[in-house]
């Protein structure tokens, strides 16, 4: 999206700065087997890649290599409504239902239908998965059928009111994919390829992996052992998409009218509108007020770090973050096997890639490389733990302002159940402190004094308290 304001001059790293950064990440720190960062300007774009396609027999990653980019394929899905809307095909606050067959039940809830631009903010009452599909790696996610997603649908039963409260999931983003489809008369990746991928040209970026032919990524975890792609099923307009980092360059040039794009009006409308990304402070006051009061009052509970942003709105497909007058626009795409995030500063006129073939998130590195003042994640190191302590932690955890996270022992590794995406690897520091690295999430224990668990404390975001988990 062009901006009016006098551009922001910010300095962008050099290329000697990215690769630095990038053999640190791989060589050093092994959070990845390849990693390509790219960046766009007025004065052209360059891409920086450090690392190989494969752990086993690849070849060096570059600005063509496809990864998988897991929820940054959101932007597309909501893309291509508002290019939709643009032509008059759909209207934002046009019922779900009205796109889905009729023996298809919506929740509704007092009168209010769930509408497109409810699902595309996140704001529509439903799950952010189908409520039985358990995760990203349950058996049946990759063949979870469009008539599966219905039968779930339909069965549901909203708990809150229809745009009352934001809470991001796959569920939303795959209904408005294959909603968006069937008004078109085709399926979700043909629309794709005719509305968008086709007119800006972006020729490695599909959902269908094979189209792409040899220069792809090998999906790695976050041990970087190699791993199957993420299977999605029907939820792929919510995250099975693969492009490269000249691809998603060429994305964000369009964005910030750096390159011409005859969906440059469809790009620019995606920030106009925007919700809360916050409940309203009475309900949140109501539901959690304890708890609330224990995350402002308690130093134990309080953020390790300073905050960059000072809020955070949802916009169609993106994220905006801000502070003062300055915003950055991001989307940002995490699984067991991949991360990637795209960003860009409309007043600098700049954007960032940062593609990644590993399970380990990478949205730090976009938002330091756009804005320098914007942390890096900290170093961690792993220490082994006596088998004899592991059972401790074992059990789940809750508060009545989260879900359900459940501790398992595999052996002498210890895993976390995250809600609504997979068992991942809990990988200790210390005794009490522990990490989840496919999502740069922190946790602390806090025991009695016979050793016992008492709670587990969990901050998922930089700058933000952190959230005390009642073990059950």
């Amino acid at each position: 999206m062009a901006s009016s304001l006098p551009p922001v001059v910010r300095h962008l790293p050099s290329d000697a700065e990215i690769r630095e950064l990038l053999a640190d990440q791989i060589d050093v720190q092994h959070k990845s087997v390849g990693m390509v960062v790219g960046i766009i300007t007025p004065e052209g774009r360059r891409v920086v890649a450090h690392g190989s396609t494969s752990r086993h027999g690849g070849h060096a990653v570059g600005g063509d290599t496809a990864f998988e980019i897991a929820s940054v394929t959101k932007v597309f899905t909501s893309l291509l409504l508002v290019e939709m809307v643009e032509r008059g095909e759909v209207a934002l606050d046009d019922p779900l239902a009205r796109f889905l067959p009729a023996d298809v039940h919506v929740p509704q809830r007092k009168g209010r239908h769930i509408t497109l631009v409810d699902l595309a903010t996140h704001t529509s009452g439903l799950p952010p998965q189908p409520p039985d599909l358990l995760g990203l790696d349950d058996p049946i996610a990759r063949t979870y059928s469009l008539e599966q997603l219905y039968s779930s649908l339909s069965s549901y039963r909203l708990t809150r009111d229809i745009g009352s409260e934001w809470e991001y999931g796959n569920l939303d983003m795959a209904l408005l994919g294959h909603a968006l489809a069937r008004r078109a008369g085709t399926d979700y990746e043909t629309l794709l390829r005719a509305r968008i991928t086709g007119p800006l040209g972006l020729s490695r970026t599909s959902t269908v992996g094979a189209s792409l032919g040899p220069n792809v990524a090998v999906s790695h975890d976050s041990d970087l052992h190699p791993t199957d792609r993420l299977a999605m099923g029907a939820l792929a307009p919510a995250g099975a998409m693969l492009s490269s980092a000249n691809d998603l360059l060429t994305l964000l040039g369009a964005c910030l009218g750096i390159i011409p794009s005859p969906v440059a009006p469809a790009l620019q409308a995606m920030l106009q509108t925007r919700r809360s990304m916050q409940p309203p402070l009475l309900t949140m006051m109501r539901r959690y007020g304890r708890v609330m009061l224990r995350m402002v009052f308690s130093r134990r509970l309080r953020s390790r770090t300073s905050r960059v942003f000072s809020r955070v709105e949802q916009a169609l497909g993106w994220y905006v973050l801000g502070r003062g007058s300055e915003e950055m626009v991001v989307h940002d795409g995490a699984g067991p096997s991949c991360a990637a995030s795209i960003a860009y500063d409309a007043t600098a006129r700049a954007g960032v890639v940062v593609l990644t073939n590993a399970g380990i998130t990478v949205q730090d590195i976009s938002r330091h490389v756009l804005w320098r003042d914007s942390p890096l994640a900290r170093v961690r190191k792993q220490v082994t733990l006596n088998s004899g302590v592991l059972d401790r932690y074992v059990g789940t955890y809750q508060s009545p302002a989260s879900p359900l996270f459940e501790i398992l022992r595999d052996g002498d590794r210890l895993f976390i159940r995250v809600p609504y995406m997979a068992k991942l690897p809990f990988r200790a520091e210390s005794e009490h402190d522990f990490y989840v690295s496919e999502l740069q999430w922190e946790f602390v224990f806090d025991w009695d004094g016979r050793g016992r668990v008492r709670e587990m404390l969990f901050g998922a975001r930089r700058g933000q308290p952190m959230l005390p988990l009642q073990k059950r």
